[in-house]
């Protein structure tokens, strides 16, 4: 098989580049490793994407980031984001793709706020906000034209000039290219050879390493383990961020309770009922995300529980209507969230690192490029602000 365009991983970033390059009429392959091309991480945000608000400014974004990152980040990459944001959510997701945000009072967009965020400046559905974007997205990729999608389909690696090409000449060449993959049909049990012209990694993150984790069965590192193997350059992935809170229960992956009821008003407390994040730091239940689950391990290993809690019950108004999916899941398992505390510990749940790019998603192998999670441009420094990470997908 041949394509200009080769899109491996249908998560957010991989259909946000499958429909840019096909909107400027590349012929676009897209893989999924699942039946669906909601099957992946991007389908269950919860909390949000970072959008803007009448008194918010690029260079407080900038700040913010920066600060969560442990001025770690690369300020370039930064830079980008928070100047062409905004303008990429609305143009994509609310004009294009016409994504049924919530909406306040007065009819504008109603913001919340999250951890690391000096002010609220979060757009969302609800709290199921990846799964209504991706929804819109999908019927955009499934409608074009010049995007042919492969479900049940892993890639297992990359082809490369010097490593794969018949041809002795191409390994005495200098530049080493990228010239498509070898995929697995897991429907036909083959490997099938597919050659592009450009190829995508977008396979999200990680977290299938780890024990305890948010993320779905196929996040297993494979971009960054093909990337390795061709001889890309990859970078800081020694930072892997941990959720502050998922929900304590039997799980074959942990779900999560996004930050944006937090941002809400809710209070993590102990098992004596104390509120303890001001303890560690002055943001408290807003602090970033790497000192609340410090904190909330330190709470644990000091008194021998198996968690902590969220207090909404509490703190936040309307619950149930602000998080039905939460309410919902935690409803499945005995937990009543509009009088209950939520059990909560820390899990796997973002690769703040990954294969190193430059602004345009160019890998250090030519004809290579990599976006979201997959990818580090050095935007999220030692660790990553809440919702940026749907942002950086887009944009």
């Amino acid at each position: 098989m041949k394509t200009q365009v080769l899109v491996i991983g249908s998560g957010m970033a991989g259909c946000a580049a499958a429909l840019t390059l096909a909107d400027q009429g590349r012929e676009v392959v897209l893989l999924c490793a699942g039946d669906k091309l909601t099957d992946g991480n991007s389908a269950l945000a919860q909390g949000g994407i970072v959008y803007t608000s009448p008194d918010d400014s690029p260079a407080l974004l900038e700040r913010d980031i920066v600060t969560c990152g442990w001025k770690y980040n690369n300020l370039s990459a930064v830079r980008v984001l928070a100047r062409k944001g905004p303008d990429v959510v609305r143009e994509l997701l609310i004009e294009k793709l016409q994504v049924p945000f919530e909406r306040a009072d007065d009819g504008g967009f109603h913001l919340t706020k999250e951890g690391g965020h000096s002010l609220p400046r979060i757009l969302h559905c609800a709290d199921s906000t990846g799964w209504s974007i991706m929804q819109h997205m999908v019927r955009a990729v499934e409608a074009h034209p010049n995007i042919r999608v492969l479900t049940r389909r892993t890639a297992v690696d990359v082809l490369t000039s010097h490593h794969h090409a018949a041809l002795l000449e191409y390994k005495y060449q200098l530049v080493n290219q990228c010239l498509g993959a070898y995929v697995f049909n897991e429907v036909a049990g083959v490997v099938e050879t597919i050659l592009a012209d450009y190829t995508v990694l977008a396979t999200g993150g990680v977290g299938q390493v780890y024990l305890h984790t948010t993320n779905t069965r196929a996040c297993v590192g494979s971009a960054v383990a093909m990337a390795y193997r061709c001889g890309a350059r990859y970078l800081n992935m020694e930072f892997v961020q941990f959720h502050p809170t998922a929900l304590f229960h039997r799980a074959e992956r942990r779900f999560l309770i996004t930050e944006a009821m937090r941002g809400e008003g809710a209070r993590l407390i102990n098992a004596e009922g104390e509120a303890f994040m001001t303890r560690y730091d002055t943001r408290a239940d807003l602090a970033p995300r790497d000192i609340v689950t410090r904190a909330i391990m330190e709470e644990l290993l000091k008194t021998g529980e198996d968690c902590v809690f969220l207090d909404a019950a509490n703190h936040v108004d309307n619950v149930t209507k602000r998080f039905p999916g939460i309410a919902k899941k935690c409803a499945e398992i005995g937990i009543d969230i509009a009088k209950q505390p939520i059990p909560v510990v820390p899990a796997a749940h973002y690769a703040c690192g990954g294969v190193l790019v430059d602004a345009h998603g160019r890998t250090t192998i030519d004809r290579l490029y990599a976006v979201g999670e997959s990818s580090c441009t050095g935007l999220h420094g030692a660790n990553r602000m809440a919702s940026t990470s749907l942002l950086e997908c887009i944009v």
